[in-house]
């Protein structure tokens, strides 16, 4: 669940951040383009933007239908949606260090867990693709960190969302669970983090209200005994990989 979080987030501030410095008619398609072409690379999956607007003179910004496709195997839903980013910005900080971004504003983020007829589960193949091209994004003595850009978040709020599990090939159900907003404060304190710093931070903190929101409505016992009911012998695997999605869900 980490990655793909991690990806959308990182990819949003550094195109933002990266923005003052192309003074273009176009600039904000450029914007869009960047993020759909280089979330699409790190993915291996169809990242889509409806739109883009900036307002560099207020710092202000935002990203409208963000959308990460599921990976090969899977049905052709989105597996993420983040239906509305704004982001505000200190226009002082923008030639400095940190870059200040006053509020990151995530509206009504959507997680569809999905598992197939083999019981795979998208998630688990997204954070596997991701995991690819860097790791963790810590190279020898940390060099690409140190090069990135500073950033400093004085609010992001993830506002409501939803969880959607579909293990309908299996012959199991579609359900819906509510996902609670989650608040984050003074993200790469006075002196920033680099972008892979603070979205592994937000990633992480979103996977465990994730984690958590699936234990308390028991979303991951009910997929496991349709993987259990219908891959029978196979089951085992299976479960072992949503568990180590998902950690121990019940603890």
């Amino acid at each position: 669940m980490k990655r793909p979080i991690l990806a959308v987030v990182i990819l949003l501030l550094v195109a933002l951040a990266a923005s003052v410095y192309w003074l273009s008619e176009n600039l904000e398609r450029m914007v869009a383009r960047t993020i759909e072409d280089v979330g699409s690379e790190l993915t291996g999956t169809r990242v889509s933007v409806s739109s883009v607007s900036l307002d560099l003179s207020e710092g202000r910004g935002s990203v409208s239908g963000l959308r990460v496709g599921n990976p090969r195997g899977f049905s052709s839903d989105d597996a993420f949606r983040l239906g509305n980013i704004s982001v505000e910005i200190d226009p002082a900080s923008v030639t400095g260090s940190p870059i200040s971004i006053r509020e990151v504003r995530i509206a009504a983020p959507e997680v569809l867990f999905e598992v197939n007829e083999i019981g795979k589960a998208n998630v688990n193949e997204l954070r596997r693709a991701l995991a690819e091209p860097g790791g963790s994004g810590e190279g020898e003595g940390g060099a690409p960190d140190e090069a990135g850009p500073r950033i400093a978040i004085g609010r992001l709020v993830f506002e409501a969302g939803r969880i959607r599990s579909d293990t309908t090939v299996l012959g199991g159900e579609r359900r819906e669970v509510a996902l609670p907003s989650l608040t984050m404060r003074r993200l790469g304190g006075s002196r920033g983090a680099t972008p892979d710093e603070l979205g592994r931070k937000i990633a992480a903190a979103f996977a465990t209200r994730v984690v958590e929101t699936v234990a308390r409505n028991r979303l991951l016992e009910e997929i496991e005994e349709t993987v259990d009911e219908a891959l029978g012998e196979a089951a085992d695997a299976a479960k072992s990989v949503l568990r180590d999605i998902f950690g121990d869900a019940e603890e």
